[in-house]
C-alpha cells in the first residue's frame, strides 16, 4: 500500500479527494482499489457512479486502442447479416394441440426419457409408458420446445 490510509479511517470527503486525481489518469476501481486496504473494487465503482466520476478515462494503452479499433474495422468489413435468423423448422408441426391432450405424446413421435434429451430436443414433458416414467417429446428443434408445444406453453393468459 503506498501511503494511503485505511479506507474506514477516511471520510467521505477525503476518499472522493483520494479517488479523483486517480481516476482522471486512467487509472480503474480495480487499481484504486489496491491502493487502500479494506475496500473492493466494487465499493470503488458504486462511489464513483454515485458522485459521477469516470474511471479509466485519462491514459490509454496504445496496444488496446489498436485492437479495438481492429476489431471494429474487421466488424465494418465483414457482411452484413440478419439479425434475426429464422430458427429451423421443427421436425414435427403438427398444428394445434388440444388441451386435453397436451401432455399425450405426439403421434408418429417416439418419446424420450431424461437420459436421452438432448439439448436441440423438445423439452415439452409428456406422459411416461402408463404414466410410470418422466419422458419428453423429444422433437428435433432450436428452441426450448417445438412449435406444437410451443403453442400450448406461449399462450396467451384467458386464452
Amino acid at each position: 500500500m503506498s501511503g494511503y490510509p485505511a479506507w474506514s479511517e477516511l471520510s467521505r470527503e477525503q476518499r472522493l479527494e483520494a479517488i479523483r486525481p486517480m481516476a482522471a489518469s486512467g487509472l480503474s476501481a480495480n487499481m484504486i482499489a489496491k491502493r487502500f486496504t479494506g475496500v473492493s473494487r466494487n465499493a470503488i465503482i458504486g462511489l464513483c457512479v454515485r458522485n459521477k466520476i469516470a474511471l479509466g478515462k485519462g491514459q490509454t494503452n496504445p496496444a488496446i486502442v489498436s485492437a479495438a479499433r481492429n476489431r471494429a474495422a474487421k466488424r465494418a468489413q465483414a457482411p452484413k447479416v440478419d439479425r434475426v435468423q429464422k430458427a429451423a423448422p421443427d421436425m414435427v408441426d403438427l398444428g394445434p394441440i388440444a388441451k386435453s391432450r397436451a401432455f399425450d405424446p405426439l403421434d408418429g413421435v417416439a418419446p424420450v426419457s431424461l437420459e436421452n434429451l438432448g439439448a436441440k430436443s423438445c423439452h415439452w414433458p409428456v406422459n411416461g409408458f402408463k404414466g410410470h416414467e418422466p419422458i419428453f417429446c423429444g422433437v428435433s428443434t432450436e428452441n426450448l420446445y417445438c412449435t406444437s408445444h410451443s403453442r400450448l406453453a406461449y399462450t396467451p393468459h384467458g386464452h
